[in-house]
């Protein structure tokens, strides 16, 4: 399910498919932990941010790169 839903989300950023892909790994095995790094891609104001979190996550996370990892 995780990957059916990300699918969509990451057709409009590519960053999202290994965060989505990271994550329903983390799901599938125990014991993992689970990294995710934002890292924007200029000034965010924070208010405009929470702003668009609430109406638009998608949008919101166009605006970071984002890296995830799984480990032991």
């Amino acid at each position: 399910m995780i990957r059916t839903q990300g699918e969509t989300v990451a057709a409009s950023n590519l960053d999202v498919k290994a965060a989505v892909d990271a994550l329903a790994g983390f799901v599938e095995t125990s014991g993992q932990t689970l990294t995710i790094k934002l890292t924007p891609f200029g000034k965010l104001p924070m208010l405009q941010l929470i702003d668009v979190l609430n109406n638009e996550p998608i949008i919101a996370l166009a605006q970071f790169r984002i890296e995830a990892s799984t480990g032991l």
